[in-house]
């Protein structure tokens, strides 16, 4: 397998339904409930999932466009 890396939300090709819904869970107040990412192999399902977490989490992008270098972006890939 190739080096892992974030792929940024807004990054993800035909995948704008999918990326809305996240995103308003993401800007909802409170947490987030648990998500399941499902659907066939390749579509981008861990994709999703790591670019979510790291959106969340990161210190210098936003929501959808996670830097993918800062050390909690770092930390996401190191646990996926």
């Amino acid at each position: 397998m190739s080096e892992e890396r974030i792929v940024p939300l807004v990054a993800l090709a035909g995948q704008e339904r999918a990326l809305s819904a996240l995103l308003a869970l993401a800007g909802a107040e409170g947490p987030i409930p648990p998500l399941l990412f499902c659907g066939p192999e390749g579509v981008g399902k861990r994709s999703a999932a790591l670019g979510l977490a790291a959106g969340l989490v990161c210190r210098s992008g936003t929501i959808d466009q996670a830097c993918g270098r800062c050390p909690p972006c770092l930390r996401v890939l190191q646990s996926a």
